[in-house]
């Protein structure tokens, strides 16, 4: 956390000096990050047929579905799904 709030951290990355969130935009915007853009992006790009029933949520379970049926340690299983859904 100490190195996203570091103020040359941020001056490198083009984040705007008045952008107080720690996720925020780059290209000197004054916002967050916004997860659903990322997904319509890719989806616009992958040529998907019905891009506006792909959403950030149905990915993060989608891809939990198949990890689920993966042989992974606990310890690491915990770690992606704090990941992936937070605390």
């Amino acid at each position: 956390m100490q190195i996203l709030s570091s103020r040359s951290v941020r001056d490198m990355a083009d984040i705007h000096p008045r952008n107080e969130y720690m996720f925020p935009h780059t290209q000197l915007l004054a916002t967050h990050v916004n997860g659903r853009q990322p997904v319509k992006c890719v989806c616009m790009d992958a040529n998907v047929q019905h891009p506006e029933q792909q959403t950030a949520t149905k990915s993060r379970r989608r891809i939990s579905t198949l990890y689920a049926v993966m042989d992974v340690p606990t310890k690491e299983r915990q770690y992606f799904y704090k990941h992936i859904y937070g605390p």
